[in-house]
This record gives C-alpha cells, structure tokens and sequence, in this order.
C-alpha cells in the first residue's frame, strides 16, 4: 500500500459541538449499529481474496467491526477516523488483543483519501460512516482505491416502507437527506459500476445493544456536566430525539448490509 505519511490535523478546537458528540459515542461498544456476528457475516462473502487483504476502514471509531475481522482472520486495516482519543482506544485494544500488527490507526478525514495512492486496497469497508461522505460521492470517488477484484462493503440507514412517517422524514432530511430505500441504493450501485454479491438487514438489536441503550443510559451524566453549555445540550438532547425517533418509527427504516466488486475490477 502506498501512503502519504503526512499526517491530517483535524481542528476541532473551534467546534464544541464535536467534541461531546465524540464524548457520547466514543465509550459506546461500536458508534452505530451492527454486530461482530453481522461484521463477520459480510465478511464471509467476500471471495479469492489475497492471503493477507488489505483493507482501509473508513469512519472506524473506537474499531468495533476492524477488530471483529482482525481477531479472526489475517489482515492488514487501514482504520481512519478523525477522533484521535478513539484511534487510541482502537491500537490499546488491538494490543491487548494481540493482534497490533493487523491494526494501523490514522487520524484522517474521510472526506479526503487523496494521501492513498490508486489500487491500494483489496476492501473498503465502511460500516455506519458512509453518511458522513455520501453514498454515491464514495462509490464514485473511493473505487480508484480498489485493486482488481476488490471489494467494497457499506451499512448504512435505508427506509423500509414505501411511505415513511412525516416526523422521520423531516428528521433525517436534517441529519441524512441522501437517505433512500433499499433499491434505490441498489440501483445506485450498479449505475456506479459494481456488482452488488448480496445485501442483508440488521435487526433491531443492533441498534439497541451496542449503541442506544448505553447511549440513552450514559445522557443524565453528560447533561450534568455540560448543564452550562448551551451547544453541547443541544448536541445531547439531538441525539436522545434520534432514540426516540426510532423507538416511535423503527419499522420504517433500519440498517442495510451492502456487500459489492468493481465490475471493472475482476
């Protein structure tokens, strides 16, 4: 793989905002929905792989997914995120793990990858994150990174019923108005170029055990430490509106596994 070793300083000493929005998710088990059992199920799809792939993690948080592969299969993970506290807990955990070598974090935005050079990665996994990019901006623009026969592996939020609630329309179209159904994200993906190998739904729990009941539990506690901070209750009190939103409307969206080539790859 070829790399800039310049590293990317993200400034996030102006926006408050981001530091309790990181505070919030950082402690959680993963920093969206998902499971290692749904990780390793995608996973399990991908085929003729090299004998050591080389994978770049995108939005990998505190590594809950790059972990799940890692200790169960030799690898070699790219993990970028922005949050330099949850890339440390990411190399602590490998390491405890005793798997560091399969685990390299960098403080990178996601938003720009021009520092990997074409052809670098036989995957691009991106579980939860591809929001913060763009679902057809990163089909586009991320299948250079991809060697021939690569894969490209997303979860992301899709809507489930043909006519969603107005109160989960007008939320998301704040937070994600790139949101759309299963096969319009399907369509997206072959008009991009890719081979869509299978796709599947994550259950309810997913969202539940790993991310909004410790979410929900740990609110009290961040409320009274920022009692005084007008921008980050703000922040906290968005993110127990999206647990509420889901416990009102969870059966008209959810989390979708894409799992996909570069037709033009193979």
């Amino acid at each position: 793989m070829s790399v800039d070793p310049t590293p990317w300083k993200p400034d996030t000493s102006n926006r408050p905002e981001m530091r309790v929005i990181f505070e919030m998710f950082r402690v959680l088990p993963r920093q969206g929905p998902g499971s290692d059992e749904h990780t390793l199920r995608a996973w399990s799809l991908l085929k003729n792989l090299p004998s050591r792939p080389e994978i770049l993690n995108v939005g990998c948080g505190t590594g809950g997914d790059a972990l799940a592969i890692a200790r169960n299969h030799d690898v070699r993970t790219t993990c970028i995120d922005i949050d330099q506290p949850s890339l440390d807990v990411l190399a602590q955990r490998a390491a405890e793990e005793g798997i560091p070598e399969r685990i390299t974090p960098i403080n990178q935005t996601l938003t720009d990858l021009s520092r990997f050079a074409d052809r670098s990665f036989d995957v691009i996994w991106a579980e939860g994150s591809i929001f913060i990019y763009g679902f057809t901006k990163a089909l586009l623009n991320w299948k250079r990174l991809l060697r021939p026969g690569g894969y490209f592996v997303i979860s992301d939020v899709v809507w489930t019923v043909d006519n969603p609630p107005r109160e989960a329309v007008d939320f998301w179209n704040v937070g994600y108005p790139d949101l759309q159904s299963v096969e319009e994200r399907i369509s997206l993906i072959q008009d991009a170029g890719y081979e869509l190998i299978d796709h599947f739904s994550l259950p309810e729990r997913c969202w539940w055990d790993v991310c909004y009941t410790p979410l929900e539990n740990n609110l009290p506690t961040l409320r009274e430490k920022y009692r005084d901070d007008t921008d980050a209750l703000l922040e906290i009190e968005e993110a127990q509106a999206e647990i509420d939103l889901f416990r009102k409307y969870s059966d008209s969206y959810g989390y979708e596994f894409f799992v996909m080539h570069d037709r033009l790859a193979i």
